[in-house]
C-alpha cells in the first residue's frame, strides 16, 4: 500500500514538474524576440477601408522578399517581375517614371527606415484617374502588397510611393512588382 501512494506521489510529482518549464518558457516567448505584427490597409478611389492583411515585419539580412505572393505567383507560366533599386524621397516617387503595367499582382518594398505612413498610391494607365492605395503605418523591413483586389483583370496601373502623414523622408533598398497575373 506505501509502495502504491509512493508510486502516486512520484508520477504526479512529475507531471506537475512537467508543467511548470512549458508555461515559463511560453512567457518568456512573449518578450522582445517576437517579431511586430504590421497591417497593410487597402482604400479604395473613395477612400473607403477594402481590405486589411496583416504580416509579421522580419528582421532580414538578405536581399530577397519573403512575402507569401511570391511563391504563389513564381509557378505562374507569363508572370512578369520588375525590380527597383534603392530611392530616397520626401514627397513621391513614380514606380519605373510612371510606366503602366498589365495585372499587377503582388509589390514587396523593402524600407530602410521605419516611416510614420508610407503609401502606395495606385492609378489608371494614364497617371489621372485614382484607383485605390495601400497604407502601411510604422513599417519597416519587406512590406508586402497585393493588387488584386483594386485592379480589374486585364487592365494597366501605375505606381506612386508616397511620404503621408508628414513622414519626411523614406528610404526604400529596393522592390519588386509582380505583372501579368491572371
Amino acid at each position: 500500500m506505501k509502495k502504491a501512494l509512493f508510486l502516486t506521489f512520484f508520477v504526479g510529482l512529475l507531471i506537475f514538474g512537467s508543467l511548470t518549464p512549458i508555461s515559463a518558457s511560453a512567457e518568456e516567448s512573449k518578450g522582445t524576440n517576437t517579431p511586430a505584427l504590421t497591417q497593410v490597409e487597402y482604400y479604395d478611389a473613395n477612400n473607403k477601408l477594402v481590405s486589411v492583411e496583416s504580416y509579421t515585419e522580419e528582421k532580414q539580412a538578405s536581399s530577397t522578399p519573403s512575402t507569401k505572393f511570391f511563391s504563389l505567383a513564381a509557378s505562374k507560366k507569363g508572370v512578369s517581375y520588375y525590380d527597383f533599386g534603392k530611392t530616397t524621397f520626401s514627397n513621391y516617387i513614380w514606380v519605373k517614371g510612371g510606366y503602366a503595367f498589365k495585372n499587377p499582382g503582388a509589390m514587396s518594398i523593402e524600407l530602410n527606415n521605419r516611416p510614420k505612413q508610407f503609401e502606395v498610391r495606385m492609378y489608371a494607365s494614364n497617371k489621372k484617374t485614382y484607383i485605390g492605395k495601400g497604407v502601411a503605418k510604422n513599417a519597416s523591413g519587406w512590406v508586402p502588397f497585393d493588387w488584386r483586389s483594386l485592379r480589374k483583370k486585364g487592365s494597366s496601373y501605375t505606381f506612386k510611393l508616397v511620404s503621408a502623414a508628414n513622414s519626411g523622408k523614406i528610404t526604400v533598398n529596393n522592390g519588386t512588382l509582380e505583372y501579368n497575373v491572371n
